[in-house]
């Protein structure tokens, strides 16, 4: 699993676990839809700037979703 996948991985967990939609996401972002799928899915890889964005929306700092995403590439962790 590459970075790109597991940021997406991580992302589409915390905001399942606030319980809102991608279109949600995707409107607090400030990003279109069809992005924050590609970002979700591992397919597009994000600038910080809407890293940051996206973190913002789910009340999370950037760090923590990074982090999370290295746990995650290193098998230290599940989500």
């Amino acid at each position: 699993m590459d970075t790109t996948e597991a940021l997406g991985r991580v992302i589409a967990a915390h905001r399942i676990m606030l319980g809102q939609p991608r279109k949600w996401l995707a409107e607090q972002a400030g990003i279109s839809y069809p992005y924050i799928c590609e970002i979700e899915n591992g397919t597009k890889e994000a600038s910080l700037t809407t890293l940051a964005g996206v973190a913002r929306a789910l009340g999370v700092q950037l760090s923590v979703l990074l982090a999370r995403a290295e746990r995650l590439i290193a098998g230290d962790c599940q989500l």
